[in-house]
């Protein structure tokens, strides 16, 4: 690949870019930084050099960041997404944002891609609907862009936060007080990464769950559906896992052993079936020891599989 040498001036928020040579003869692209957050790409080839400079006017952005969505973690966590990057300072502020229903923000931390705010608020209710106004929310632009005076996004509360790994998009619906319907796409769950809709809570120390698979619309022969503990929200993190699938595979445990390592599955000789909507699934944990199991009547439980898995104690 060949590289040009690339000079820039910059004028209020407007910058010239000046072409000055070719390290090497030949055709090359090169990427120009104009302010954080804008870019523009000048694509140059020998043939087309000339004596006079090359000149490249990127226009100042002008478009405000936008309140995408807002999600509870837990009942002391809020998070928020925005349409693009923004500053430190103006989103760590908690006075830049309220809550509806007597909710109130005691912090507020921007991510490390610095498009998500997780707000620290006062204890919410599950199954109760929140609005959050947000206010002062600047971009990385030089001038800064402001949000819209009093954005809003509104969500339900509840137990679950639905995540798409390693895809977007997908949804979670409370059907009833202890029941969920979870909708979502992705290739599959395994190998070294995955793809999938993942509706999740975090955990501490050890745990014993139980659920039951009511009902699944069978997609694919070799769909997922159950109870999973993950390392991390990446396509490629460790876990341990219980799925029933398809008639075809039945139920199966399932593990990753570290990020990035290919999965194995497990099962008892001839499988176990599935018979919805009477299947029940269980993952245990104790320890670094995961464990699951599978029952037609959510009372006689056998082991499918185990694995000792490295993984911190919250999940």
């Amino acid at each position: 690949m060949n590289i040009f040498k690339l000079g820039w001036f910059s004028f209020a928020s407007v910058v010239v870019v000046v072409l000055l040579s070719p390290v090497f003869p030949g055709a090359s692209s090169a990427q120009v930084v104009s302010q954080a957050g804008d870019s523009s790409s000048l694509d140059v080839s020998a043939s087309r050099l000339a004596a006079a400079p090359t000149l490249l006017v990127v226009a100042p952005d002008t478009t405000s960041p936008a309140l995408l969505s807002a999600v509870n973690v837990g009942n002391t966590k809020i998070r928020l997404t925005f349409s693009e990057p923004i500053s430190d300072a103006s989103a760590s502020a908690a006075i830049n944002y309220t809550v509806s229903g007597g909710i109130s923000v005691s912090a507020a931390v921007l991510s490390a891609d610095t498009t998500n705010v997780l707000l620290t608020v006062s204890p919410m209710n599950f199954v109760t609907s929140y609005t959050v106004t947000v206010n002062n929310i600047q971009d990385l632009a030089a001038p800064p862009n402001t949000i819209v005076p009093n954005s809003q996004a509104s969500f339900l509360a509840l137990e679950l936060v639905p995540q798409g790994i390693g895809i977007n998009g997908g949804a979670i619906q409370r059907v009833s007080a202890s029941a969920f319907d979870i909708t979502g796409a992705g290739t599959d769950i395994g190998g070294n990464s995955d793809q999938f809709q993942f509706a999740w809570e975090q955990r501490n120390g050890n745990f014993d769950l139980q659920t039951r698979v009511m009902d699944v619309t069978v997609s694919s022969p070799f769909l997922h559906a159950g109870l999973m503990a993950r390392d991390t929200l990446d396509a490629n993190a460790s876990f341990a896992a219980i799925f029933g699938s398809s008639v075809e595979l039945g139920c199966f445990f399932e593990s990753r052993s570290s990020a990035g390592a290919k999965s194995a599955a497990q099962s008892i000789p001839g499988g176990f079936p599935v018979n919805y909507p009477y299947t029940w699934l269980r993952l245990r944990r104790g320890g670094d020891v995961f464990t699951g199991f599978a029952s037609l009547d959510g009372q006689s439980w056998v082991q499918l599989g185990t694995a000792t898995i490295s993984l911190p104690s919250q999940l």
